[in-house]
This record gives structure tokens, sequence and C-alpha cells, in this order.
């Protein structure tokens, strides 16, 4: 893998991890991105770090040379403006089924998607899922092979890995927006984007500090917004480049489109932490809740097209590193 990618343009890789349990795994119908993430972050933590104490990853004298960090946790590698935590450079795309019991006829599939220049990280994520596969994962420590992996090409899942002697193909296919949109016609005038994980978009009305709310019916200028900034600042931490220089004219021809319809059930969820403790010292309760379902919009939709085909693989509102946020467009 190219130890120095350049990029002109905001860019992502797809891979999909096939995990064949030797028992049943037995894993929960709800929160399975939050159940990957904490244990892929559990198992890279266990290999890399040196430090006893879970909880002393800010004050560690080699954090920015940490691959766990790096990942996990990244820091100090933006500028922007009221950005609480730096985004993440994966996203994890959980099965969105309603089972809860995998074995070797029905395994384990999930994807994962990679901005930009952190595809050096992607070996880090086999590792760690090789160590899982000997710890086990879900809620009965269920062990697994890892029987395949295949990275998306644009058209079609290519197989990279040979199970037999565990090795990986260097084959890297960067998907661009121009590879969303080859085959999609943009004369569009109705679009419905299906929700398939909890959404939470918060919106600032006045642009006041703390005054944020959040939208559980969103008109399309506040999935227009959240996903410019996203964009913008993934591709400035990740590609080294600039998504879009105007997106204020976006955001107001945004505020345009109207809702036409609306079937969004709003979900509450919660995870509990292993590494941050609340006031008391117990576990903090981390809130996952957010809508899912289908809304559809009508108007002069053919400049948001490409944000809205990236967003796709991107995710919008919070929590996306758990997979939280992930729509598909329907047109």
């Amino acid at each position: 893998m190219d130890p120095n990618p350049t990029f002109s343009t905001f860019s992502f890789l797809v891979y999909r991890f096939t995990l064949t349990p030797f028992t049943k795994m037995h894993m929960p119908i709800l929160n399975k991105g939050s159940i990957l993430r904490g244990a892929l972050g559990y198992a890279l933590k266990k290999l890399v770090c040196t430090n006893p104490n879970p909880s002393a990853c800010p004050q560690c004298g080699i954090s920015t040379q940490c691959s766990y960090n790096m990942i996990f946790s990244p820091s100090n590698v933006t500028n922007f403006k009221r950005i609480k935590d730096t985004p993440r450079g994966f996203v994890i795309k959980p099965p969105i089924d309603i089972e809860s019991y995998y074995d070797k006829e029905r395994p384990f599939v999930f994807d994962l998607i990679i901005f930009g220049k952190h595809c050096v990280s992607f070996p880090w994520f086999v590792v760690a899922l090789n160590l899982l596969s000997n710890i086990g994962i879900g809620l009965n420590r269920a062990k697994f092979s890892i029987s395949e992996i295949t990275t998306w090409d644009g058209d079609s899942f290519v197989p990279i890995y040979d199970p037999g002697n565990r090795m990986i193909q260097n084959k890297q296919y960067f998907i661009t927006e121009e590879t969303l949109m080859k085959n999609m016609k943009t004369s569009l005038d109705t679009i419905t984007l299906k929700f398939l994980t909890p959404t939470k978009i918060k919106y600032n009305p006045t642009g006041e500090k703390g005054k944020s709310i959040i939208v559980k019916i969103p008109e399309f200028h506040h999935i227009v917004r959240r996903l410019l900034q996203r964009l913008n600042i993934l591709s400035t931490i990740y590609c080294d480049c600039k998504f879009v220089d105007d997106a204020d004219s976006l955001i107001e021809a945004s505020e345009q489109i109207k809702i036409v319809s609306s079937d969004l059930t709003w979900h509450h969820r919660s995870r509990k932490s292993k590494t941050m403790k609340d006031k008391d010292g117990m576990p903090a309760t981390h809130d996952l809740s957010g809508f899912t379902g289908s809304i559809t919009y009508k108007g002069n939709l053919k400049d948001f097209l490409p944000i809205l085909l990236l967003g796709q693989y991107v995710h919008v509102g919070e929590d996306t590193v758990f997979g939280n946020g992930w729509y598909q467009v329907i047109t």
C-alpha cells in the first residue's frame, strides 16, 4: 500500500469482512455497530498499548505515534472551529438485519469505509480482527475465522484475502464522487432518503453557542448543512483538499427543497463505555438515539446529488463511527 497517497478530491475505500463463527455467535439485534467499534478498539489497544491505565491516552508521551490513537482517538489534526471531537478516518457499516445469531451457514458480515490517506490504517484493522478471532466477539464471546475480505472497485466486490495463508493482496480502489455519479440520472426533482441506522442531527437556528436543537424530522437543509460540514472536514484532514468552496450558496439553495412525505421513527438507544467514567466512577452511558425510516424531498436536486451519494458512505449526524447516520438514496 502506498504509504504517502495523494488526492485531488475526496476519496475513500470500501472493505467487506466476512466473519465465520466456530460456534453460534450471539449479537444484539440493535447496536451491532457499537459492539464492533468497541471490540476493534479493545483489541488494537491490547496489541499496542503498554500503559495499564485505560484513561491515560491524552497524557501519554507517545500518543502522537500510537496507532490506537491515530485510528480511534485522533487529536490535534484540525483547527476547525466548533468541532469538539476530530472525526475518525473510518466508518463501520454494521449488519442491519434483525438477526441475533450467526453461524457457519450465516456468517457475520460488515463493511468498513476508510477515508483518503487514512488507508494506511487498514492493516491495523486486520490485525485487530485477527486478535479478536481468538478472544471472541458478541454477547457470548464467540470465536471466529476471517473467511473473506473483499474491496469494492466501483462495480463489484473483489476478493483480496487468502484465508489459507492469511495473505492480503495490495489492491486499492479509491471511490470518488465521479465513481458514484457515472451511472446516475441527474435530472431529478424527487428523492427519498432511507435511514437504516439511528440518525441524530443537531441544528443551531441562531448560531449562538449552546443553542443547538435535535431535529427529529429533518428539513432538507438540515441534512445538507451537516453533510457539507462533515465532507469538508474529512476532505481537509484525510485528503488534503477542500470539498466545496461555496457552501453558503448550496445551503441557501437547499432551503428551497421541501418535504413531500415522511415515516421517520425515533429510537432510544445507548451503550456503556468501557473507558469513560461518569461523575460517580461508573461506566459512562453514551446516547445513540436517533431516527430511522424514509423521508422524501422535492425540488431542484441536481446540485445536491453528489453530496447525497457520498453521504451514504460518510454517514451524517452524530456517532457515525458506530455506524449511525447511515442512509440509502432512492431515486
